[in-house]
C-alpha cells in the first residue's frame, strides 16, 4: 500500500506520508506496519506537507517513529505542517517530545547539531 515514502537525503532518512487521510482501519494497520519497518540507521526528518487534515490520525505514528528512532540513538524532527497543524499538534503536547520546525532546512539543521 505504501503510505510512507522513505528516502535518504544528505545522510538523513526523510519520511513523507503519501496520503492525507488514514480513515480506514486497514490504512491505520498498514501505517503501523510501515512505521515499524522503517530502516533506522540515521537521524530522521518527517515531512508532513502532504497532511492537511486528520492530523490526529498521525499522532500515534509520529510517536511510534520517535520511539524507534530514539531507541536506536538517533534524532527525529518533524517539519512541513500546514493549515495550523503545528498548533493542533502542540495541543496534544507532542511538541514536548518531538521537535517541530517549519522547513526542511530547519529540520536538517536540528539533526546535524
Amino acid at each position: 500500500m505504501n503510505l510512507l515514502s522513505v528516502e535518504t537525503r544528505n545522510e538523513v532518512c526523510v519520511i513523507t506520508p503519501r496520503g492525507d487521510s488514514l480513515s480506514t482501519r486497514d490504512n491505520l494497520d498498514e501505517l503501523s506496519r510501515e512505521t515499524h519497518a522503517i530502516p533506522v540507521g540515521s537521524d530522521v526528518i518527517v515531512d508532513l506537507a502532504n497532511v492537511s487534515r486528520d492530523y490526529q490520525e498521525w499522532v500515534g505514528a509520529l510517536i511510534a517513529m520517535h520511539r524507534l528512532v530514539t531507541a536506536a540513538g538517533y534524532k527525529m524532527v518533524v517539519f512541513g505542517s500546514r493549515n495550523g497543524m503545528a498548533e493542533k499538534l502542540a495541543i496534544t503536547r507532542i511538541d514536548k517530545i518531538i521537535t517541530l520546525v517549519e522547513t526542511e532546512a530547519e529540520a536538517l539543521a536540528e539533526v546535524s547539531v
